[in-house]
């Protein structure tokens, strides 16, 4: 999970995107602050993350609002082994966490 929150704190575009008092970052892009809510969904994204690596096979998840979404994403977006990738429309927008392809 550490390293999970690792990659939201690095995510320094998320005290524009997310204002709402669900995170908060330091200038130098340090996680200083997630509310419960989104503390699950980092710890949510760190399982997934760790279960798709293992089997090498996707994982949907729920459909989720847009801000959620985002976290989930910023949560992996430097993950070396998955990648994400919303999909759906409206309120079924979901997003699935797959394995990083090899590179060649």
């Amino acid at each position: 999970l550490a390293e999970r929150t690792a990659a939201v704190a690095g995510a320094a575009d998320v005290l524009g995107t997310l204002s709402s008092g669900v995170l908060t970052v330091d200038a130098a892009g340090r996680l200083l602050y997630a509310n419960a809510a989104a503390q699950a969904l980092l710890g949510l994204a760190a399982r997934v993350a760790r279960q798709v690596a293992r089997s090498g096979r996707p994982i949907q998840l729920e459909p989720m609002p847009t801000h959620e979404r985002r976290i989930v994403h910023l949560a992996l977006r430097d993950d070396p082994e998955v990648t994400t990738e919303s999909s759906g429309e409206g309120e079924l927008r979901r997003v699935a966490i797959q394995p990083r392809k090899e590179a060649g």
